[in-house]
């Protein structure tokens, strides 16, 4: 058998192998990038909350929807996260809030800072008789 005749006979059985075979299948898409929305939040108050959402990307780059996704918070001494991603503000400080599934996370930053919104000052009022005189104010922010 010359080595042309063997070439193409080699070809012929690649060929019967590649239609036999069909494609080759699909890998099983799996999970590679979790993008968190928003990407900050900023609290004014204790008890507020903010409603984060997480997108799941294969590795093909496509959209994951209904995968299921694990939440958690860096610091639940300072936001807290339900398992659907509802965030509370707890303490004053920082938190980090993950998303994560499949071994893959996404994280966003959480701030809680509380604001006065209202000031009380007692007493609400002073009489002074004489130049000099002193009084002794308490405030308290809420």
């Amino acid at each position: 058998m010359s080595g042309r005749t063997g070439s193409g006979i080699r070809a012929a059985l690649l060929l019967v192998l590649l239609v036999a075979c069909g494609d080759p299948p699909t890998p099983s898409p799996v999970p590679t990038t979790v993008t968190v929305s928003p990407e900050t939040a900023a609290f004014e108050s204790l008890g507020e909350t903010v409603q984060f959402t997480a997108v799941v990307r294969d590795q093909f780059g496509n959209v994951m929807s209904g995968a299921a996704v694990e939440w958690a918070s860096g610091d639940p001494g300072t936001v807290s996260v339900s398992e659907s991603g509802l965030a509370a503000a707890v303490a004053n400080g920082a938190a980090t809030v993950f998303a994560i599934v499949g071994g893959v996370s996404g994280r966003a930053a959480a701030t809680v800072a509380q604001v006065a919104s209202v000031l009380i000052v007692t007493p609400d009022s002073l009489l002074f008789s004489s130049l000099g005189d002193t009084a002794r104010l308490e405030a308290v922010a809420l």
